[in-house]
């Protein structure tokens, strides 16, 4: 099997993952960075790095990282939705655990960290996660 070695393709996957699910409520999806998002909750999908070394004769393992940004909503209170964030979190960690392999692109993935985040969009803070996932695959050559 051959196995992604791009992080946008790998970014791709997991975007396709969460813009696939209906039963989490968001609104939108989008690849990379964008600083305009019109509706809440949405995702945003980051590729971080990706680390290469070698692994046998032909052979490279190869460590990706991502993150998803999940913009909830415009900061409030935080006793009002911290325990809605915090479930989100839950939400979409189990929805990422759904296809550990990114429809076959890595051999394995996770979400490796997950925190609740404020961040600023010019003028407007906005109240949101931040989660981080490693993958590995390989490349021969």
């Amino acid at each position: 099997m051959a196995y992604s070695t791009s992080l946008k393709e790998i970014a791709q996957a997991i975007l396709a993952i969460l813009d696939e699910d209906t039963t989490l409520g968001l609104r939108a999806n989008y690849l990379g960075h964008t600083s305009k998002i019109p509706t809440y909750p949405a995702t945003t999908v980051q590729a971080i790095d990706i680390d290469r070394e070698i692994g046998g004769t032909h052979k490279f393992k190869l460590e990706f990282a991502h993150e998803v940004l999940i913009h909830y909503c415009k900061v409030g209170s935080r006793e009002d939705n911290e325990a809605a964030i915090l479930q989100l979190i839950d939400d979409v960690t189990a929805l990422l655990a759904t296809d550990r392999t990114l429809g076959g692109k890595v051999i394995f993935s996770l979400v490796s960290n997950a925190k609740v985040v404020d961040i600023a969009r010019g003028s407007v803070m906005i109240r949101g996660a931040l989660l981080s996932i490693a993958s590995l695959s390989r490349e021969t050559f």
